[in-house]
């Protein structure tokens, strides 16, 4: 899935007969073109024309970053300070 986020939608409603509160979530693919979005990031999508079968949305922007992951690109300053530090 190159240039594919995942973002999941929890909510949070009561239930109509029991009165407890009941979490639920959707997924959606959206289209990451410039693969900014981190896993962990709060992300804002927007709907756009069919990009793919399940594809129907593209990221907007990165609202906030939490991400779990870093990513590292070969060759960067930054892998070169991550093998000093090992």
């Amino acid at each position: 899935m190159d240039k594919t986020i995942s973002v999941r939608v929890e909510r949070l409603y009561k239930h109509a007969k029991y009165d407890k509160y009941v979490r639920s979530h959707s997924k959606f693919l959206a289209h990451d073109e410039e693969s900014k979005a981190l896993e962990g990031d709060v992300v804002e999508i927007d709907s756009t024309r069919p990009l793919s079968k399940r594809k129907r949305w593209r990221l907007t922007r990165v609202v906030s970053t939490g991400g779990i992951n870093e990513k590292v690109i070969p060759g960067s300053d930054v892998s070169a300070l991550l093998e000093a530090d090992q």
